[in-house]
Formats: structure tokens, C-alpha cells, sequence
């Protein structure tokens, strides 16, 4: 089942990645959630579900929910499993983003579908208000707003465009962020927001009538040319869609892979920097996801893949280098099915829909323990043997699991270590640890568990045969060379 929040299903076409093939994790391994109903889900006209999308650090959730039979932006408070109202301006409205100062933006207007809508700003103060569109047009919508205040989201450019340009709201002034060079258009799809506190904005940009396996969108990031500026260089990240962008600038959403879509994360080389890396985070087992609609500040991710049999989809969770099915986090016996995750906070509560007593509800996870510790793991070392007696050198461990403070061991003892990243360490190896033959096992301790041992071998040194010779005239000669006489050798001995 897809949410009314993407308007264009992301399929997008292949752009370099790192593959990985996702570990099955044992359930009892896993984080575990307890989880609070936040009632039914609107399903409009046109079968499109509505219901919890954004969530806070204050645990602070918005969507949207049935109002009599409309569609209202609604909040709901910690510790409730009650919205809060917050109306609408005209037709249906829902809440799609939330700062921790309590702003929330989404859109509103005529019944989903079947008409223009605006962009709106809701605060306690003022409630609800209109963000106005670009030129003063009759298309916008709001997806997301960071800490300071700015609102991303998307308006038409002119009067009776199809198309629609990315934006930034400051305060009631927007700003039109344009498209990538050669395209029609630009807009955000996201869960929980497209722009960061840095000031940097993602999302789609592609031409009218295109299509993400044919390349006709492609992800861009933009990027302020100061924090939180108005003017900045737009990027291509390559063909796909983009969902969400956390504080240090790591993008998440869709791509394809061998005609299957898969979500993704891309990491840039440099915090809120504009070259970077993806990694496919694999599926649960079916051909297809609906790819990453979360994405937290310690780059823990969310959104729903097929099973095997690709007839059922079930919310996931990826972190660890784990993607993981988050019905096997919920109490056993607690009747939900885990449909889809839209949003996650740095206190990792999880917002979404599933079913429960065979109705469409909205959901809140709260973490019910502190994470289990990744378990480390070592697939190579680099070098793997030595010489006795050689010098010291650099070791490289790698692996998966590395966590900042992770040290690796040598036969037990904490090496001098460096994280280079979450796959690899270096150590240092000083001279004096190989002065002597022998096997040598090297672990990594990593967030309080231990990895598996890997063996490296210290061999002998070569030994050296020097042959040595007496001549009929008393000189010795080693391998040729005349060393002393027999009479001297002798007295000396």
C-alpha cells in the first residue's frame, strides 16, 4: 500500500552503489519496541492512506486523521493516543513535518487528488496560515522545516505549469531553488524532512512525463553557500529519488537495482558535503521496497520492503549495516502487522501505519531497552602474518560493527587503534610484539561486545647455513672469503 504522500511513485534507474546483502539478525537480537495505537488512518476517495508521517525529538507526532469524514492536519502530544485538531484552511489537510520548537507544515486544500493545494505553517500562537507559492500561484506543498525555522517544499513556477520547482520558505518570503540543468522541474518527497539544519534541501528533480527507470528523474542535493542561506548550488546525485537528509547531510530514498527498487543511503565524504558514496541497504527478502522514508542523526533508517512471495509489504528498520523487519521488535500476541515506517527520531521512536484488529491504525514505537550492542565481526586482516624479529608495523582489521571506540586486541591486550569507519580499523604493532614465532589471535571490542577471533601468524626467521673450510696451509675460509688461520683459531680456543 502506497501513502498519498508521494505523489509520483519513485522507480528510479541505476547509479553507482555499493552493494550489500542485509544479515538476518535473530529476534531476540534485535532492539525492541513497545508500541501505542494512534488510531484509524484516513483513506481518501482514491484509496490513498493518511496518517502519522512526522515525529520530533519531543516525541511530538503529526499527520494527518479523519475529521468528519475530511482529511485534518492533527498532532499528537507525548504521551497521548489523542490528536490534537489543528483544522484545516479549505478542503483536506495533513501535517507533514515537525521541528522541535513545535512548527508544523503540510499541505491543504481541495480533496486529495481532485485539486490544487497550498503549503501551510501551524504554530500554537498563530495556528494555521498560508505559505504562499511561488508568483503567487495556486500550487504548493510543504514537506519538512529544520530548527531554524526555514520550510522546504514545493510550488508550481507559473501559472498553468505542470511543472514544479523546489523552494525555501523563510519566514513568508519563498524561495525558488530551480531545477537540475536540462530538466523541467524539481520537487521533495519526504517522510519526515527535506531539509536539514544546515540548510540543505533534497528531493527529485526530472522532466515532465518522465520516469525514474527511463532516467528521466534524477536525486538533487542543494546546498546553502553559507548555513542556512538562500543562495546555493544545486547537485546531481545520480537517477533516483530522494526521501530525507539528517544534519551531517546523508541522503536516503529509492534506487533501482537490476530493474528492483531497493532504498538506499548516501553518505557524503565530509559532513554537508556534495560528493559522497550510496549503499543499497537490500530488502527483506521480496524484489522490491517502497525505500527509505526516515532517517535519523545517527543514520538509523526506515520504510517498508516486500516479503519473499512479494505479495506483503512490513516496515523496516536498518542500522548496524542490518536491515531488519520490525514486526520481530514488537510484543508477540500484540496483534499489529507493521506496514509502513515513515519517521524516525534521534531517540529512535518510529512513526507509521500497520493493521491492528484488521483495521488501518497509525502507530508510535518507543524503544523499550537500550539497543543491544552491534556484535563485531572480522572478515580480513591486512597483513595477516609477519616475520619474528621484523619491525613494527600498521595493522588493518576489516569488518563490520566498528563503533567509535572500538580497539582492536592483540591476544587480549588493546592495540593503539584508529576507527577509520564502521568496515575498517588500523592498529598499531609495535616491534617488540613479534619478536618471537607463534599464532596470534585478534579481536574487536566494539560498543562492549567482542568480535570473533581471526589468527595472525608470526613465522621464524629464515636461518642461514655458512660454510666454513680449512685449506692445507691452516687458513679458514667462510663461503670463500679467508676469515683466520687454524693456529690462531686454535689458541684462541
Amino acid at each position: 500500500m502506497k501513502s498519498v504522500y508521494y505523489t509520483k511513485l519513485i522507480s528510479i534507474g541505476v547509479f553507482a552503489i555499493l552493494a550489500v546483502t542485509a544479515p538476518v539478525v535473530p529476534a531476540s537480537a534485535q532492539q525492541q519496541y513497545t508500541i501505542t495505537d494512534l488510531g484509524p488512518i484516513y483513506v481518501s476517495p482514491y484509496g490513498h492512506h493518511i496518517g502519522a508521517f512526522g515525529v520530533n525529538n519531543l516525541g511530538q507526532v503529526v499527520g494527518g486523521a479523519p475529521v468528519g469524514g475530511a482529511c485534518h492536519a492533527v498532532l499528537w502530544k507525548p504521551g497521548s493516543s489523542t490528536p490534537v485538531d489543528l483544522g484545516t484552511l479549505s478542503g483536506d489537510a495533513y501535517a507533514a513535518g515537525i521541528n522541535d520548537n513545535g512548527v508544523v507544515v503540510g499541505r491543504y486544500g481541495s480533496p486529495f487528488y481532485s485539486g490544487d493545494t497550498n503549503a501551510f505553517i501551524w504554530d500554537a500562537t498563530n495556528g494555521m496560515r498560508e505559505l504562499s507559492p511561488l508568483h503567487g500561484n495556486v500550487y504548493g506543498s510543504a514537506w519538512g522545516i529544520n530548527a531554524k525555522g526555514q520550510t522546504a517544499g514545493e510550488s508550481s513556477n507559473y501559472s498553468g505549469d505542470p511543472a514544479t520547482h523546489a523552494v525555501i520558505w523563510n519566514g513568508s518570503a519563498v524561495v525558488d531553488l530551480g531545477t537540475l540543468p536540462g530538466v523541467a522541474y524539481s520537487d521533495e518527497f519526504s517522510t519526515q524532512s527535506v531539509m536539514n539544519s544546515y540548510g540543505q534541501v533534497v528531493g527529485t528533480s526530472g522532466t515532465v512525463g518522465g520516469s525514474y527507470y527511463g532516467g528521466g528523474y534524477h536525486i538533487f542535493l542543494w546546498t546553502p553557500t553559507a548555513a542556512n542561506g538562500t543562495a546555493g548550488t544545486m547537485v546531481d546525485l545520480g537517477v533516483g529519488g530522494a526521501r530525507v537528509i539528517n544534519s551531517s547531510g546523508m541522503v536516503a530514498g529509492l534506487l533501482a537495482v537490476s530493474g528492483t527498487a531497493h532504498p538506499f543511503i548516501w553518505r557524503p565524504n565530509v559532513p554537508n558535503g556534495s560528493t559522497g558514496s550510496t549503499v543499497d541497504l537490500g530488502t527483506l527478502g521480496g524484489t522490491n521496497t517502497d525505500g527509505v522514508n526516515g532517517l535519523n542523526d545517527s543514520g538509523i533508517a526506515v520504510g517498508a520492503s516486500q516479503l519473499p512471495g512479494n505479495t506483503v509489504s512490513h516496515a523496516f528498520v536498518y542500522s548496524g549495516g542490518v536491515l531488519r523487519d520490525l514486526n520481530n521488535s514488537i510484543p508477540s500476541g500484540s496483534g499489529w502487522e507493521l506496514l509502513e515506517a515513515f519517521s524516525i527520531n534521534n531517540n529512535g521512536q518510529i512513526v507509521g501505519y500497520g493493521t491492528i484488529g484488521g483495521q488501518l491504525h497509525s502507530y508510535l514505537l518507543t524503544p523499550s531497552t537500550a539497543p543491544p550492542p552491534t556484535i563485531p565481526t572480522i572478515t580480513s586482516l591486512s597483513p595477516n602474518s609477519a616475520t619474528a624479529g621484523g619491525n613494527g608495523f600498521s595493522l588493518t582489521v576489516n569488518g563490520t560493527g566498528f563503533a567509535s571506540g572500538a580497539v582492536v586486541q592483540w591476544n587480549g591486550t588493546a592495540l593503539p587503534t584508529t576507527l577509520v569507519s564502521g568496515s575498517q580499523l588500523t592498529a598499531t604493532v609495535a616491534a617488540g610484539l613479534i619478536a618471537s614465532a607463534g599464532t596470534v589471535t585478534i579481536t574487536v571490542l566494539s560498543g562492549g561486545a567482542t568480535s570473533d577471533g581471526s589468527s595472525f601468524t608470526i613465522s621464524a626467521a629464515p636461518q642461514t647455513t655458512l660454510n666454513l673450510y680449512a685449506d692445507d696451509y691452516g687458513q679458514l675460509s667462510l663461503d670463500g672469503s679467508v676469515v683466520g688461520s687454524y693456529d690462531n683459531i686454535s689458541a684462541a680456543g
